[in-house]
């Protein structure tokens, strides 16, 4: 409970029970996690030891640390060598540094520390093997480049091949998070992967089934309806979030059984997704068992109501019922209480545009900028808002900011080049999009506006070629085969050339 990135739920500490039932846990977030599950922001330990595969051994705290003393139980590498063979590894032969040396500490390798509070050094306990090929493909860190800053994970990554005699590397989690944060066109298929896999860590599984969000299709439904009889909470509890975008008669058809799991943080998850149900037909049971599970949601809200999250919950609750000026009011509580929590201005401009009050919209926004003027987001919400409103030069400064100050995001850099072409500015959008393509060549909706604007354009030979950039990334898609045999057609007849 204490070394854990979570929200409580519990008036009072609950040690016996299934810590899910007393506690919400974080996931492997951006923000809190690089994307192969390493430790970015202060995560407390256990959503790192989830990860491992000491974990998955049965492995516990207690085997290194002691509880009372708060000591190890040995002293460098000797802590290792309770389980590891000594010969084996406490050897040059294993880690190629100089015995007693820093770097020839397990520690330096497969527990990497990072300080918090300018002076608080945490190690990684997900106890990982350095991996700089995933440092090329996510941009993740690794305990190699961390001593020798001064070299290339390409250089890393040689060591690690020559020493090992590694040609290739096993398909790591992290590929397919990265992968899903970042919108690859591949993304689904490593998602499935990794889901498929009850060898990964539950918690990475957990992940990647929320990403599923925005992969829900024939493809995808079984394994996500299967996940919600998960013996593993976390993934029941994110098999909701996957089931989300769902019309709410299916929605609630499909998950009310969550609402009598026996951990409540995926009852009262269940309860603030199913929220609508309330609105339809459904039998009166269902209504009181429903209602009931909401009671405990706003409960917890309250509990945690000093936190600017707590309040956002509540407004997206009510704003899901329709509820909008209790919505609204509780955003605003939101901002009161910490006014630089993003996402308490975010949903409250989500809110104005539902109501059509730009003007109020625009005015938060401005206090927003003027607070934090290097959050993207806020001037993405901005450029949306002008482009409602038909100020489409104005919108395309406040969308080219948004791009510029979060280029990582693609979703940013395509409202951007989108602005530009509606502007009737299409050569400086396709430019835009090829620079985009360069530094997302796996993003799919970039190769899909790259392409669809070239045939708008009547380049179809230039479409043509994104098209199929797009289908070596996902070979087995008909929509993209047809697109392609159109493309071929229309360059065939000549129409177009």
């Amino acid at each position: 409970q204490c070394h854990s990135r979570r929200a409580s739920m519990n008036t009072k500490e609950n040690y016996k029970k299934n810590i899910d039932d007393a506690y919400i846990v974080s996931l492997l977030e951006p923000g809190l996690y690089h994307a192969d599950g390493q430790v970015d922001d202060e995560v407390y330990v256990y959503g790192s030891f989830l990860q491992s595969k000491m974990y998955q051994a049965g492995v516990s705290c207690l085997d290194c640390h002691e509880p009372h003393s708060l000591k190890l139980r040995a002293e460098g590498n000797a802590l290792c060598m309770q389980c590891h063979q000594e010969t084996t590894y406490n050897s040059e032969s294993h880690h190629f540094h100089k015995l007693e040396t820093e770097a020839s500490q397990c520690v330096s390798c497969h527990m990497p520390a990072k300080n918090f509070m300018v002076i608080d050094s945490r190690r990684d306990h997900s106890f990982r093997l350095p991996r700089p090929d995933l440092t090329i493909k996510t941009g993740s860190p690794n305990s190699c480049n961390q001593c020798h800053a001064d070299q290339s994970p390409e250089w890393a990554l040689g060591h690690i091949k020559d020493w090992y005699a590694k040609d290739s590397f096993d398909f790591h989690y992290g590929e397919a998070l990265h992968a899903a944060n970042i919108g690859a066109a591949n993304a689904e298929s490593l998602l499935l992967q990794l889901l498929n896999d009850e060898s990964q860590p539950a918690i990475a599984r957990a992940t990647a089934m929320r990403s599923l969000t925005n992969y829900l299709n024939s493809n995808t439904f079984q394994i996500v309806y299967t996940a919600t009889g998960s013996d593993e909470s976390l993934i029941r509890r994110s098999s909701i979030d996957a089931l989300s975008t769902m019309a709410i008669a299916d929605r609630h058809k499909l998950l009310k059984h969550l609402l009598e799991d026996e951990d409540k943080s995926v009852r009262i998850h269940a309860a603030n997704i199913l929220a609508p149900a309330i609105t339809i037909n459904i039998s009166e049971s269902d209504r009181e068992t429903l209602l009931k599970v909401l009671d405990e949601f706003v409960t917890v809200q309250k509990l945690n109501g000093e936190r600017a999250f707590s309040h956002v919950n509540l407004g997206n609750l009510y704003a899901n019922l329709g509820e909008n000026k209790k919505a609204q009011a509780a955003y605003e509580t939101a901002i009161e209480k910490e006014n630089r929590y993003i996402p308490a201005y975010v949903n409250l401009a989500d809110l104005y545009r539902q109501m059509g009050m730009e003007e109020e919209l625009q005015s938060l926004l401005l206090d927003a900028i003027e607070i934090d003027g290097s959050v993207a987001v806020f001037h993405y919400s901005m450029g949306l808002s002008l482009a409602r409103q038909k100020k489409i030069e104005q919108a395309i400064e406040a969308l080219q900011q948004a791009s510029i100050l979060n280029a990582e995001n693609a979703q940013f850099s395509l409202a951007y080049a989108i602005a530009l072409n509606s502007n009737g500015n299409t050569d400086d959008a396709l430019a835009e999009l090829k620079k985009y393509h360069q530094q997302h060549p796996m993003n799919g909706q970039i190769l899909m506006t790259l392409s669809t604007i070239n045939r708008d354009y009547g380049n179809i030979r230039e479409s043509l070629f994104y098209a199929e950039k797009m289908l070596e990334l996902v070979p087995d898609n008909p929509q993209v085969q047809e697109y392609i045999k159109m493309l071929q057609q229309e360059l065939e007849s000549g129409s177009n050339q």
